[in-house]
């Protein structure tokens, strides 16, 4: 089970009727944000970046106090541009990669008094 299930049954979302109307047609971008989530919480990233922290302590978040927006954004656009001349299934795990940069970004400006970029 995904991360993103468990959560989701925790929400009470596992019923197969409740949650096939909570996602409707947007199933495929759910399973992609899943995807995501799984490769940080239990892949690459726990692996190396993790620290034993939770997501919102960990060093990404720390850099993006220390060097502010530009860091974030700038870490998205190097995932995307080293995901387009890999193949594939490396570049799916970049663009997970940069999925989870943008998600960190937003925490980071929904925590900090970052009026914008």
């Amino acid at each position: 089970m995904s991360t993103l299930e468990q959560i989701e049954r925790m929400a009470g979302l596992d019923q197969s009727s409740e949650r096939s109307e909570y996602l409707g047609d947007y199933a495929s971008l759910r399973r992609v944000l899943g995807e995501a989530c799984d490769q940080a919480s239990k892949g690459k990233g726990r692996e190396r970046h993790a620290q034993d922290l939770p997501f919102e302590q960990q060093p990404m978040q720390k850099l993006l106090d220390l060097y502010g927006f530009g860091f974030g954004a700038g870490q998205i656009g190097k995932k995307v541009q080293e995901a387009a001349r890999l193949p594939r299934a490396k570049a799916e795990q970049e663009l997970l990669g940069a999925i989870v940069y943008a998600a960190g970004l937003i925490l980071w400006l929904r925590s900090s008094d970052q009026g914008g970029a």
